[in-house]
């Protein structure tokens, strides 16, 4: 698997493309860092350990050499990797395999001075994650797929927001469908606050508006 960045000219033409990977790597899962936008992660994946690697955008759109960010173990396959800057530390959420082959939600703050990860969904059904994540002033917000609590391993999705920063990581709000399901968690921010959630189920898609205490 390769990753490029395709540049495109302001009518929208295809002016040159550049490879994001390291020698006798892959890459796959690529994605813009939120709140640093000339930043993006690209993942190798592989059984155990995947080196996420990143490289910095230049002003003329091209990617700079790409080094390794940190490792992350137990990749879900395919993978699903969302990351957003806040300070210092870039929050990176990614699916992951839990206890007994079931798939979970880590997250990993890099330049924390810990890279263990935490458990964002844990372990306890089947089947691919959604995970998207938006910026706040003092935060970053997550919203996620995840089985319903007590369901089994075949239970229907619900949808948790959750907020991370420097503190801990919130409780999650459960967000539901008409029908008690939902899933295919995105999530986005306005500047003066506004969160929108969209998520699907049986009857359709659906939004959401929260509002939160992010602004530190």
């Amino acid at each position: 698997m390769r990753v490029s960045v395709h540049r495109l000219s302001a009518r929208y033409e295809s002016i040159g493309r550049d490879p994001i990977a390291l020698p006798g790597m892959g890459a796959a899962a690529p994605v813009f860092v939120a709140g640093d936008p000339r930043t993006i992660l690209v993942l190798d994946p592989r059984i155990a350990t995947s080196p996420l690697l990143r490289a910095r955008i230049d002003p003329e759109g091209r990617p700079g050499a790409a080094e390794v960010l940190i490792p992350l173990s137990s990749v879900f396959e395919p993978p699903e990797v969302v990351a957003a800057r806040l300070g210092d530390q870039i929050y990176v959420g990614y699916t992951a395999m839990g206890n007994a082959a079931s798939t979970a939600i880590g997250l990993v703050r890099v330049g924390s001075g810990s890279d263990r990860p935490v458990a964002l969904v844990p372990g306890r059904g089947y089947g691919k994650l959604r995970v998207s994540v938006a910026i706040a002033p003092a935060a970053a917000l997550f919203a996620l797929d995840s089985p319903q609590e007590g369901g089994g391993p075949g239970a229907p999705r619900v949808v948790h927001v959750r907020v991370a920063n420097g503190a801990g990581i919130s409780d999650p709000l459960v967000l539901r469908g008409p029908d008690g399901s939902a899933k295919n968690a995105s999530i986005a921010r306005r500047d003066d606050g506004w969160i929108a959630v969209a998520f699907s189920s049986p009857e359709g898609v659906h939004v959401a508006y929260l509002v939160c205490a992010d602004e530190g």
